[in-house]
């Protein structure tokens, strides 16, 4: 599998003795696969390979790291203090220009895959050398106190004397080499700092711009989460009333028709029958006239009765002895309906 490697920091001091150059350098990066996601909370294998004047040039020190890498992703190593084979302190840092290149196992490995080489261009021991070597330095703190005095060392011998001058002592003769160095005396209690707010000295001569920066851009961090919704805002004025919309076109579509409902009844029921009219009062009797001829006998004769005909079957004229009549004589009476009359 493919790995992409940004290195995301410069090289840094890890530890330093007193007066001396540093004997390893702090280098950081971020470990991510082909597909840019991170891998967090993994062993990865690193080999680290020193160059010397070009990016093909000859390996001068090289050295392996098992790294474990954190949540995100984030290693750190001391370059100088893995394992190798080589002398880190027998690096020419001076001679030549020197190339750092990085190879990496994702699988915490030895199957390295190469991410890159970039240039040494200053480190920060070479700024110390350089303002030692051209800067003006600043006036000198307090002086320490001076320590304990060491054994004195054993005598040199004597040199050869000249030869005597004329009238005098002649010049003195080449001094003898040293004898050798006495045991070195205890180290003295460390003098107290130098004032802090001494003056500043002049600043050096600035350096020549370095070549452009290497591909090695660092990524940006995961999106944090996001913050908790703010309180809901009061509710704004209301705007004003827009106009009046343009009436619309035509009118509504008319619904559908009902079903037709049922025929109501021709003609009511019939009305009870009216009351019966008074009977008039009867009219004065008219002079009796002349007797007529006998006539011929009828088909038959009606027998006079004094009760009106009734049942299903009856004969609508009956002579009446003068019973039901209002004039109280004998005569005939007609049924008219359900209503009989005097004739």
């Amino acid at each position: 599998m493919k790995i992409f490697l940004s290195i995301i920091s410069s090289f840094l001091f890890a530890g330093m003795m007193i007066a001396q150059v540093p004997q390893s350098f702090s280098y950081q990066s971020m470990a991510m696969d082909a597909n840019g996601q991170i891998v967090a909370n993994q062993m990865v294998g690193v080999q680290i390979n020193i160059l010397e004047e070009t990016t093909m040039g000859n390996i001068v020190y090289s050295e392996s790291h098992s790294v474990m890498t954190t949540d995100l992703g984030h290693l750190s190593l001391q370059i100088g203090q893995g394992q190798t084979q080589d002398n880190f302190l027998e690096i020419q840092w001076v001679s030549n220009d020197h190339f750092l290149n990085i190879q990496m196992d994702l699988t915490g490995g030895t199957d390295y895959v190469n991410m890159g080489t970039v240039q040494f261009l200053s480190v920060p021991y070479a700024y110390l050398a350089l303002e030692a070597a051209d800067g003006i330095p600043g006036p000198p703190g307090v002086t320490g106190l001076v320590g304990p005095q060491g054994a004195a060392g054993a005598t040199g011998a004597t040199g050869a004397p000249g030869p005597d001058g004329v009238g005098g002592v002649g010049p003195t003769g080449p001094q003898g080499p040293d004898g050798p160095e006495g045991d070195k005396g205890a180290t003295g209690p460390k003098g107290p700092d130098g004032t802090p707010d001494g003056p500043q000295g002049p600043i050096g001569e600035q350096g020549p711009q370095g070549p452009p920066a290497s591909i090695f851009t660092g990524l940006a961090g995961p999106q944090g989460p996001a913050g908790e919704e703010g309180d809901r805002g009061a509710d704004g004025v209301n705007g004003p009333k827009g106009p009046k919309g343009e009436p619309g076109i035509g009118g509504g579509i008319p619904g559908p028709i009902g079903a037709t409902g049922p025929i109501g009844p021709s003609a009511g029921p019939d009305g009870p029958a009216g009351p019966v009219g008074d009977v008039g009062p009867p009219g004065e009797t008219g002079d009796q006239g002349a007797t007529g001829a006998t006539g011929q006998d009828g088909i038959g004769l009606l027998t006079m009765d004094n009760i009106e005909p009734s049942g299903w079957f009856i004969t609508p004229i009956y002579l009446d002895n003068g019973t039901n009549r209002a004039d109280g004589l004998p005569g005939l009476r007609y049924l008219n309906g359900s209503v009989w009359i005097d004739l």
